[in-house]
């Protein structure tokens, strides 16, 4: 009772307030009704805009997390993408590869080879040496040569049971008999055991009056008995007189992009060819046919 009647002001109101609200839905034209629009209408707009921008609210952060949940699963498509599509080129790129060993192998049937991946590398513009993942087992020894598609590489340095070090012709343990390729030439140097501007192999020991000239093809000339005759070894960039004047020397680009080797292979049958061999030029000499 007490809780009434400390509450009776606040119920007459309320009670008015509904009375006046009834009387005025049914005579649109009366002061009440003309003033409980006036009053209400205002706070009806606001709590209908209030609404309003609640729902809008809510469906902008509804979207805003579709977006991010799409984004993310959009991005993880890509990625995935990638992924294969970088597994597609490099198995493409090896195929590439392989083929190119296949056709210099049907191209030149007097060597027995070894196919051998690149398992490890010294730093270097040139790398003088790396590993190969053939050894004892596999039949391989010591100063055997090893090849790419390209030309010569260098010889087996090092054996272990299952892996190898080979010594690139750069070495400066490495050296090679080279011979120009042209016909009208033919003219004998040393190549091997020094590198020129990080990146270039030096024929020395030219005679003066050896006729060498850019752009002649430098290949192996089969003396020493490691390296059998007519491996490409590269090109020549420029010829220089040595100091001294007595001899010369050619500055030459090798054949093989050293820093792109994964897969060589080893020469293993060097010791029963022939003195002069007869299809193992990767370019045969300028006037003669393949």
């Amino acid at each position: 009772m007490r809780l009434i009647d400390k509450h009776k002001n606040f119920i007459y109101a309320l009670v008015i307030i509904v009375l006046c609200f009834f009387v005025a839905r049914n005579d649109s034209r009366s002061l009440l009704n003309i003033l409980f629009l006036n009053v209400l209408t205002p706070v009806q707009e606001k709590v209908t805009d209030g609404g309003s921008w609640l729902v809008g609210r809510k469906d902008y952060y509804f979207n805003l997390a579709h977006i991010y949940q799409e984004n993310n699963r959009l991005k993880k498509e890509v990625e995935e993408l990638q992924a294969a599509n970088y597994s597609t080129v490099e198995v493409w790129a090896e195929n590439k590869r392989l083929r190119e060993l296949l056709a210099y192998r049907e191209e030149n049937r007097q060597f027995t080879l070894i196919t051998a991946k690149v398992i490890g590398r010294a730093p270097g513009r040139i790398k003088n040496e790396f590993i190969i993942n053939r050894g004892r087992v596999d039949g391989i020894k010591e100063n055997m040569p090893v090849v790419t598609a390209d030309g010569l590489i260098g010889s087996i340095a090092m054996l272990y049971d299952n892996s190898a070090k080979v010594n690139l012709i750069s070495h400066p343990q490495s050296s090679v008999g080279g011979l120009v390729q042209r016909v009208a030439s033919r003219a004998v140097g040393i190549v091997g055991g020094e590198v020129i501007d990080g990146q270039y192999l030096k024929v020395s020991k030219l005679s003066r009056d050896a006729d060498v000239i850019v752009g002649d093809k430098i290949i192996t000339s089969g003396f020493g008995g490691i390296y059998p005759k007519g491996l490409l070894i590269g090109e020549v960039l420029k010829v220089e007189n040595a100091d001294g004047g007595l001899l010369k020397y050619a500055i030459i680009k090798p054949s093989v992009n050293y820093d792109k080797l994964e897969e060589v292979m080893i020469i293993t049958n060097v010791n029963t060819l022939p003195e002069v061999v007869g299809n193992n030029l990767l370019n045969k000499p300028i006037g003669e046919k393949k």
